[in-house]
């Protein structure tokens, strides 16, 4: 292949506002398609609270793991520098545009506004919050941070008609409120 088609070929690839495309279809380095086909497949069978439970804890839990060695070994202490740079992997890696809308340390209670998800994508108009890998990534890399337990829910979701997604995090009894208010 000649150089001239390599670079015929970057036209297919689209890159904005945390979008990653090729060819019109989202792309990046996760397997959006396969894991929200799974989720929806999951959601069917299972229902949403059980569905929530899977996605967010595994999700959370490898988010924890990877965030805590990464702070570990680049050592890196000043907690808000910690939470852009976890924002500005899940934009690179291709979940969207995010913002993080809100924090507060003292209370350990965080927001991040989300639009572009690629779950929002291909999942489009559900009636359950789709971005479930996205929240746990979140409290998984808040976590690390914190060094307490957070929780998370995403109170606002695109694919639920919102103008945007919203994550929200906290302690457990902040996130069951926030959970039995959007039920």
């Amino acid at each position: 292949m000649s150089l001239f088609h390599v670079f015929r070929l970057t036209r297919l690839i689209q890159i904005s506002d945390g979008e990653i495309k090729l060819m019109k279809r989202n792309v990046g380095m996760f397997p959006y398609d396969i894991i929200a086909n799974l989720q929806q497949s999951y959601f069917n069978s299972h229902g949403f609270q059980e569905t929530y439970n899977f996605f967010f804890n595994e999700a959370k839990k490898g988010s924890k793991e990877f965030h805590e060695y990464y702070i570990q070994h680049l050592g890196y202490e000043d907690k808000r520098k910690i939470i852009e740079l976890q924002r500005k992997l899940a934009v690179v890696s291709g979940f969207g545009k995010i913002e993080l809308a809100y924090s507060n340390f003292s209370e350990n209670q965080f927001k991040f506004k989300v639009t572009h998800s690629p779950f929002v994508a291909k999942l489009q108009k559900q009636s359950y919050p789709v971005d479930l890998f996205l929240t746990g990534y979140f409290a998984g890399a808040l976590e690390s941070i914190l060094q307490k337990p957070v929780y998370g829910i995403e109170t606002k979701c695109e694919a639920r008609n919102h103008d945007h997604c919203l994550l929200e995090f906290g302690d457990k009894n902040f996130i069951e409120k926030l959970m039995n208010e959007i039920k």
